[in-house]
């Protein structure tokens, strides 16, 4: 399993136009084969800090991934977007292990 991991930061007032921007980028990954988790989340206590977590089920999901339109579509929005900071970062793991839920 690939996991990345990263966020955006933006300014408070620019956080709409990134969830506008990101909205067709994650309804459309999510369908793709190999995607077992894609999301975008508003951190709850930095305004503008918005969170990404990706899961894919193998390097040939991930690849397929990077070569999609819409990632190309949202990469190329980031400039209007209003960007003070970024970072993505990916780990490889060989499995999970449940820590709490149910």
């Amino acid at each position: 399993m690939i996991l990345i991991q990263g966020h955006l930061k933006t300014t408070p007032d620019n956080v709409g136009k990134l969830k506008a921007a990101a909205a067709p980028l994650i309804a459309a990954t999510r369908q793709e084969p190999g995607c077992i988790a894609y999301a975008f989340a508003e951190d709850i206590t930095e305004p503008g800090l918005v969170h990404i977590a990706e899961r894919w089920a193998d390097e040939a999901a991930l690849a397929g991934h990077n070569k999609t339109p819409h990632l190309a579509a949202f990469m190329g929005a980031l400039h209007t977007l209003g960007l003070t900071g970024f970072r993505v970062a990916r780990y490889d793991s060989n499995g999970e292990t449940v820590l709490a839920g149910g």
